[in-house]
């Protein structure tokens, strides 16, 4: 019901004039009836009938680009702001396999190439080694009856961050892995473990790997599933099988599945 107040006491008291609205105050009226009228009847049509996008997935190839300019940037503090980025912006093992890997070999490709020096090179790859540890920093801690695995780099190799960044997806896949370089293979003989996993980044230490296999082998003779790694294998997958490897990890994907079936075999 109207509110007539105002009205009756303008009645009782007709010497008192109701004040003009100045032309401003009309408009302004006009301007917030006008604001939701649109807020309320015209965008929620036009939502409507255009429902919004789904937020764009992000890209680690723009990732990958980004964190090759932090690694080599003069400013210490670049890495870090990528990390408040992008490092937030992707799964953990999207971003090992995706960004961190290929940024690694990437630095050692230019290094090859004269694009950059060797203290640019381990300066990037000391600031990837502390990006992976603030990943597993992530990670709860295995228990001790998950399945064992020995990981190491290949007789002569000397590129490690690709192994430590397997290790630490087989940790998040149920695993307690050890890492070590070609010397600790003696350990197999000495400790129990489930299965070895062996990192071989180029075709100048292929040469070595037959006889480190086969030496393996006879450390644990039918009781230990060998996995290959790397960029050798990435490329040329079917070299597993020539080596008498039982599996080879050429990507994040495959990686995970050689981790399953192998974690069924220990349950079965």
């Amino acid at each position: 019901m109207q509110d007539l107040r105002g009205d009756a006491g303008l009645v009782l008291a007709p010497v008192v004039a109701r004040p003009r609205l100045r032309p401003q105050t009309r408009l302004s009226r006009r301007r917030a009836r006008l604001e939701r009228f649109v807020e309320f009847e015209i965008l929620p049509r036009l939502l409507g009938a255009h429902p919004a996008a789904p937020p764009a997935r992000e890209s680690p190839t723009a990732a990958l680009e980004a964190l090759l300019g932090a690694l080599l940037a003069a400013d210490t503090a670049a890495a870090a702001t990528f990390e408040r980025g992008w490092a937030t912006r992707l799964p953990d093992a999207q971003l090992m396999f995706d960004v961190l890997a290929p940024a690694a070999r990437q630095l050692g490709t230019m290094w090859e190439e004269d694009a950059c020096d060797f203290f640019a090179v381990t300066q990037g790859v000391t600031r990837l080694q502390a990006m992976l540890a603030r990943l597993r920093l992530r990670q709860a801690p295995r228990r001790r009856a998950d399945p064992a695995m020995l990981l190491l780099t290949a007789p002569g190799e000397t590129h490690a961050f690709g192994a430590d960044m397997a290790a630490e997806l087989f940790r998040r896949e149920g695993w307690q892995v050890e890492r070590g370089d070609s010397t600790r293979l003696a350990q197999l003989s000495e400790r129990r473990f489930d299965a070895l996993g062996v990192s071989c980044g180029s075709d100048r230490v292929y040469p070595a790997l037959p006889e480190f296999l086969a030496a393996a082998r006879a450390a644990r003779p039918g009781k230990l599933a060998i996995l290959v790694g790397g960029a050798l294998f990435n490329t040329s997958p079917a070299l597993a099988g020539a080596l008498g490897a039982d599996f080879a990890a050429t990507d994040l994907e495959a990686t995970r599945r050689i981790s399953r079936a192998l974690l069924e075999r220990q349950q079965s």
